[in-house]
């Protein structure tokens, strides 16, 4: 009886002792920061930034195609070629950049996230679009409702982009002026579409654009070095 009771007292101290362990082990949880940096979202938000310098040349690229009969000469069709060919660079990187974004911890599940995948559906098949018109109906694209339906679809993803930044910030850090990026991106959307009546203003588009970018990856950028060096600094 007494080595049985021994027994039974030995055993009731190891389950004691294993549910001190588990009580008392450290679990550790990733944070908001650790979380989005394995996800790739402060990395993407300096992507973001060479997207928004390599975007300006899209719109100088539209804005010949849209302009003047001398503008859109066929002396310039060279180019109009290289310049669309570096924003087709910036859009594929665009889409890619805004998927990754649409999942950061601060805006997943929000009208953001929501809206970044919608535009990059839209935002692919639109530019392609463009770019079809452009090669098969270059002569008459001036007027073609469709290329210019396809020329502001990379803007509104731009805005969409810029406007999703200071949420991502918490509004810190000086990335509020991601806001005034967007806004600007929207007028370079608005202009472009305006070239139809007034083919004059070619170059209006690559202008807001030039601006729509400064803004932009300064915001990006911000992002970027807080949270990542902050990262880095705990790991």
């Amino acid at each position: 009886m007494a080595i049985r009771n021994s027994t039974l007292k030995s055993t009731a101290t190891i389950h004691a002792t294993d549910a001190d362990e588990i009580v008392t082990k450290p679990v550790r949880v990733k944070s908001h920061n650790q979380t989005a940096s394995d996800a790739g979202v402060w990395t993407a938000s300096l992507f973001l930034a060479f997207v928004a310098c390599l975007m300006p040349a899209w719109f100088l690229g539209v804005g010949v195609s849209f302009g003047s009969s001398e503008v859109a000469s066929t002396t310039m069709q060279p180019a109009r070629i290289v310049l669309l060919g570096l924003g087709s660079v910036a859009i594929w990187f665009g889409m890619r950049v805004s998927l990754i974004l649409a999942k950061a911890p601060r805006i997943k599940g929000k009208k953001h996230s929501s809206m970044l995948r919608w535009l990059w559906l839209f935002t692919a098949p639109l530019s392609v679009l463009f770019l079809l018109r452009f090669v098969y109906n270059s002569s008459d694209i001036a007027h073609d409702p469709l290329a210019y339906l396809g020329a502001v679809a990379p803007a509104l993803l731009m805005a969409e982009l810029s406007f999703a930044l200071p949420a991502i910030g918490k509004h810190r850090y000086g990335t509020d002026i991601g806001a005034w990026g967007g806004m600007i991106w929207s007028a370079v959307g608005a202009n472009t579409v305006m070239l139809w009546a007034i083919p004059s203003i070619w170059w209006m588009p690559c202008v807001l654009a030039v601006a729509g970018s400064m803004c932009t990856a300064a915001a990006a950028v911000r992002i970027w070095r807080h949270y990542e060096g902050r990262i880095v600094t705990v790991c």
